[in-house]
């Protein structure tokens, strides 16, 4: 005797979860300067780097400081969240030496993340 699996439609599965995703701007607020988004996040715990990610991919910039954290565990995040932009075509900026700014490039369209940028980075 054996358990059997109700066959799925894995193709439809697959295109709605792709929709929802592509459609998933949950931290684009609006007609909002890119600059105005910025979320600031002194990373603490492992867990934290998943939720970071996802705020990425929904287009929200984030400046992450990693002193906190020892440099081999913080080199792990940062090739982790290294990846997620490298994925969504976005850009990684070095703030200082444990911080950094993630963001897709849609955020650098409006020039105001470069502005920010430019305020701790000599170029």
């Amino acid at each position: 005797m054996f358990f059997t699996k109700k066959k799925r439609n894995t193709e439809q599965e697959y295109e709605e979860a792709k929709r929802r995703v592509n459609n998933q701007n949950y931290y684009n607020q609006g007609n909002k300067k890119a600059s105005d988004r910025i979320e600031f996040v002194q990373v603490i715990e492992a867990s934290e780097i998943i939720n970071l990610a996802t705020k990425i991919k929904g287009g929200m910039p984030i400046v992450v400081n990693f002193e906190k954290m020892t440099t081999e565990v913080a080199n792990l995040h940062l090739n982790f969240l290294s990846g997620v932009c490298f994925a969504l075509e976005g850009k990684i900026i070095a703030i200082n030496n444990k911080s950094y700014l993630f963001s897709k490039k849609e955020n650098f369209l409006d020039g105001t993340l470069n502005d920010f940028v430019s305020q701790f980075i000599d170029r």
